[in-house]
């Protein structure tokens, strides 16, 4: 009786993310995740190893926001902005010398 062995490789993926609660105070979230796979199946399980990954930081990292910043301090994402948001963020800026 012949074994059907198929030929297995590794698929490393990672995320991380990085949550500046005040000036010199960052938190870093990270996760790894390692996968013994066939060939054929690499590129699907490092696309789920990825979001795997990404699912548990975004998590975490919104969990830890949630629990230790006061929901008074607004916390600036350039990226999720709108047009209008960046603006006022930007006159504001300009007015107080932020940049």
């Amino acid at each position: 009786m012949e074994e059907n062995k198929q030929k297995l490789t590794e698929v490393c993926r990672s995320f991380s993310r990085t949550v500046q609660i005040s000036p010199f105070e960052p938190r870093n979230f990270f996760c790894s995740q390692k996968l013994e796979v066939p060939i054929e199946e690499l590129e699907s399980a490092s696309n789920q190893c990825f979001y795997f990954c990404k699912q548990q930081v975004e998590r975490d990292a919104e969990q830890y926001i949630k629990e230790h910043i006061p929901q008074s301090e607004k916390i600036i994402n350039a990226e999720t902005m709108t047009y209008e948001e960046q603006s006022e963020f930007d006159k504001v800026a300009d007015k107080t010398g932020m940049f």
